[in-house]
């Protein structure tokens, strides 16, 4: 009997490359299309592809099981306009060529996980947003946007599509984490900027479990916030990361020092000085196993 098959566009970053591992635990035969396979050293099969165009990559969609993409240029960038056409081309153009993959195979998988973010809600102040949430105009909004919509012209007819909102991902080795661990550290781990900003964010263990449930599960589809149950402020989950560290109270981080931060880094000052209080209405109701819904109880299990 041939193994599961999944095939993760763009995997060999942070999170494929969890997901990677968990589905060869599992026993999946899983394939990483990566624009730079020599340097992958995670689980699973490392094939080029550069996101862009066709090549002999298409045929490991033959008999696959799930299609996952992770491809998308990074946003931890300077927000000029040329960066913000290559986030958003970056991430049309992934969907539109493994639309055009799978229609050149005989047996192509008939499911596809694709990633999106939670910044589709904009800079939402203390508005709850269930995925049926308003979507407003403009950067970053329209790059989520952009996004799903290339999906829904991909999709093969009858195809299950799950389109993950991914929020806030807690891990020790990789994201925003270590860095504002290592602020606390400093000293500087008070609120950034008013500190009134929602943040909703999910541990890394259960966004692999999240993973895993859409590949496996017919139930779910359609657009779902993939995020903890307990969304909270910049001001709260600082607080909550410096007792974790046991560190002492620190002054608040002003906005214009965000601002100059971002600059000598080359990041963007909006991705910590904006946020949106999203909530995972569909998973509630897919009753998902949070295994770390508290912030508390995540934070102890990350080697900070």
């Amino acid at each position: 009997m041939n193994r599961y098959k999944a095939i993760l566009a763009g995997g060999s970053g942070y999170l494929g490359a969890l997901l990677a591992q968990k589905l060869v635990q599992l026993g999946w035969d899983v394939v990483i299309l990566t624009r730079e396979p020599d340097r992958y050293h995670g689980n699973g099969r490392a094939i080029h592809w550069n996101g862009r165009t066709i090549g002999p990559w298409v045929a490991e969609m033959e008999h696959a099981t799930v299609l996952v993409n992770l491809r998308g240029k990074r946003v931890d960038c300077r927000p000029t306009k040329a960066n913000r056409e290559a986030i958003i081309t970056s991430r049309v153009e992934s969907v539109r060529v493994l639309g055009e993959a799978i229609r050149q195979v005989d047996h192509p998988p008939m499911t596809w996980i694709q990633c999106s973010s939670t910044a589709a809600y904009g800079d939402a102040g203390d508005r709850v947003c269930t995925e049926a949430a308003h979507v407003p105009e403009g950067y970053p909004m329209d790059v989520c946007v952009a996004w799903e919509a290339a999906l829904g012209q991909a999709l093969l007819p009858g195809m299950r599509h799950v389109i993950l909102r991914i929020s806030f991902v807690l891990g020790a080795r990789a994201g925003a984490l270590p860095i504002l661990a290592h602020l606390a550290r400093w000293g500087l781990g008070g609120p950034i900027g008013n500190g009134c900003q929602w943040i909703s964010w999910i541990h890394e263990d259960d966004m692999v479990n999240l993973f895993i449930h859409a590949i496996n599960d017919s139930d779910w589809h359609g657009v779902i916030n993939a995020t903890g149950p307990s969304p909270m402020t910049s001001r709260a989950i600082m607080k909550t990361l410096r007792k974790r560290l046991k560190r002492p109270w620190s002054p608040a981080v002003p906005k214009h020092f965000v601002y100059l931060g971002a600059w000598l880094i080359n990041s963007d000052p909006n991705i910590a000085l904006t946020g949106r209080r999203a909530v995972p209405t569909k998973l509630e109701a897919l009753k998902f196993p949070y295994e770390y819904p508290t912030l508390k109880t995540a934070l102890q299990t990350l080697n900070l």
